[in-house]
């Protein structure tokens, strides 16, 4: 059940990103690990692994391709995938300063 859910994330974070989107397909992978034995006192994990591909189209025949919101969705799914909380509607996430150099 777990790759099905890893595959309804990518097609609601295209959806709410607004990506159109042709011929869309792919696989996702789950792995599920349990301890037995002498090693039963290890917590057991759980990996996905999504590939996609998609063909993106405009949203209008005489607009430009726009693959903007097709980005944001891919990074949505990345977000989603790792555990990352959503941003509830109307907030905006403060962007870290981490890393950055200079006055």
């Amino acid at each position: 059940m777990l790759a099905a859910v890893g595959w309804s994330w990518l097609a609601e974070a295209l959806d709410a990103h607004g990506a159109a989107y042709a011929e869309m397909s792919g696989t996702v992978t789950s792995v599920s690990t349990e301890s037995f034995g002498g090693m039963s006192d290890e917590e057991g994990t759980a990996q996905i692994e999504v590939r996609a591909s998609r063909t993106p189209v405009a949203k209008d025949e005489d607009q430009p391709l726009d693959v903007g919101p097709h980005v944001e969705a891919w990074a949505e799914l990345l977000c989603t995938a790792a555990g990352l909380p959503p941003v509830p509607e109307g907030v905006t996430a403060i962007p870290s300063r981490r890393g950055q150099r200079g006055s």
